[in-house]
């Protein structure tokens, strides 16, 4: 059994007291239990098979912008009142999380899952209504708002950059050309390893494709325009 979130979670920034973890969690237990004191953040994590037995003793838990593959859920709404929830999606005739919001997303199609340079659970470029290309740019925010600015759900490997977030779990864009995580600036650090979760340096990155210039730098063609003005 995992306490949330399972054993690939990734910890990000988060407000003092809450646990936020992006996760996949593929056929086991996930739990969150009364006796926790913490105010559990569940947000971009796939839950493949297992059980997601949702029962905080808070009212503030969040847990938005996650796929549930065919997830076991317990009804444990006597337990817990409710929670800031929306923008989850689910596969048809399946267990949901309760209470229902109208933000989530119900496929009706296969899951074609494709296997990518980490991993088994990318999402194909394109395929059906009703799959997995359902969840691109749906989620509640911002990529960069969550930190995954320089990550990916797809098989092409470009990185959600100024979009809107994709439901589900997400990747390091790996760019094709080295088999390692994207390095735009060529300083030898991944663009991954930056704050993406900055709003100026996401819009540097949508805007000039790098983030170590200052926008307000004179252009080098002499005619007293600044990078941010040309």
């Amino acid at each position: 059994m995992d306490r949330l979130l399972g054993e690939k979670g990734i910890p990000k920034d988060s407000e003092a007291g809450r646990q936020q973890f992006a996760s996949l969690v593929e056929r086991r237990r996930a739990e969150e239990s009364s006796a926790d004191t913490n105010s559990p953040y569940i947000p971009n994590s796939l839950f493949y098979g297992g059980t997601f037995n949702f029962a905080p003793n808070v009212t503030n838990a969040l847990v938005k912008d996650n796929l549930f593959d065919q997830t076991s859920i317990p009804t444990n709404t006597s337990i817990y009142v409710t929670y800031n929830g929306g923008y989850n999606a689910y596969v048809t005739n399946n267990a949901r999380l309760l209470p229902l919001f109208a933000t989530d997303q119900i496929l009706t199609g296969t899951l074609a899952y494709q296997t990518g340079p980490l991993g088994n659970y990318y999402y194909p470029t394109n395929g059906p209504s009703g799959g997995l290309t359902n969840l691109f740019n749906t989620g509640s925010t911002w990529a960069l708002d969550d930190g995954l600015f320089y990550y990916t759900t797809t098989t092409n490997q470009v990185p959600e950059g100024g979009t809107v977030v994709d439901i589900g779990y997400h990747y390091v864009a790996i760019d094709p050309n080295t088999g390692q995580p994207y390095d735009w600036d060529e300083d030898g650090l991944p663009d991954y390893l930056y704050d993406a979760g900055s709003f100026f340096e996401g819009w540097l990155f949508q805007y000039f494709g790098r983030t170590d210039i200052d926008p307000y730098t004179l252009c080098s063609s002499g005619d007293g325009w600044t990078l941010l003005q040309a």
